[in-house]
């Protein structure tokens, strides 16, 4: 089982026990379905009012605040609402796992970013308040993937140039082929995943799988041919803080510029 799939089970337990806590943080993200990036599902996160008391204990993690903002009910749980799980987890948890959070909330409409800047500003002075506030400044709905919002966050890290998002490279042959990252005055495509993305798991068929890297051979071997660097990259090299930068460094993306 998923570590994901049985933390919302335990955190679902706690609940029917006590149905005056309300799942927030890292608990609240994982029962709305919002990706986190290298986090230890240790502790139910929850919150409760201050008239219901109640300590934390070796499983809850309990936060006494006054709810200043709307409360969610799903999957038979409540829940803080979704612009405040991705400002907690945000504020809490790396700058990686934030963004991921925040693409991932823009991306499926979950949130407006105007909702997120308001919370931010509401929550001046609180802990970590300034990294979520760089989060949702660099948030960005396009990252259509956990990974590639990883990605997103290593080159923001290192101040390596901000590239254009799933760009469509049109070429003369007519062929025009979608990226995930390209950095245009040096002609350099990123691709995450590389061939593991157009692979499905799920294929009927291996038949079906080698037709699929197949394309993706061709794409690959058209883009170089017209005078394209691609580089590519899985999470190994996107989890690891350098290896990532370093890659894109020898291929020659810039460093972004400072003001």
């Amino acid at each position: 089982m998923r570590k994901e799939d049985q933390h919302r089970l335990v955190a679902t337990a706690h609940f029917r026990r006590d149905p005056h806590l309300v799942l927030s943080g890292k608990s609240a993200a994982v029962i709305l379905g919002i990706p986190l990036i290298g986090v230890k599902l240790r502790k139910v996160e929850a919150t409760i009012s201050p008239a219901h008391g109640g300590r934390s204990s070796k499983h809850v993690k309990r936060h006494q605040t006054k709810f200043d903002s709307s409360l969610m009910r799903v999957a038979g749980v409540s829940t803080t609402d979704i612009a405040r799980v991705v400002i907690d987890v945000s504020r809490t948890e790396s700058f990686a796992c934030g963004l991921a959070a925040a693409d991932y909330a823009l991306r499926m409409m979950m949130v407006s970013r105007d909702e997120l800047g308001k919370l931010v500003f509401a929550l001046s002075g609180a802990r970590g308040i300034r990294k979520a506030r760089k989060v949702i400044t660099c948030a960005d709905p396009r990252s259509e993937s956990v990974g590639e919002s990883l990605s997103r966050a290593r080159f923001i890290e290192h101040r390596i140039g901000i590239p254009r998002l799933q760009e469509v490279i049109r070429l003369r042959n007519g062929k025009a082929y979608r990226v995930d990252f390209y950095w245009p005055d040096q002609r350099i495509i990123g691709e995450f995943d590389g061939f593991q993305k157009y692979v499905d798991s799920q294929a009927p068929s291996i038949d079906h799988q080698i037709a699929v890297q197949e394309q993706e051979r061709v794409r690959h071997n058209q883009l170089h041919r017209a005078g394209y660097t691609i580089v590519r990259w899985t999470w190994k090299e996107a989890l690891e803080f350098t290896t990532l930068p370093t890659l894109l460094a020898e291929a020659g993306v810039p460093m972004a510029r400072t003001r």
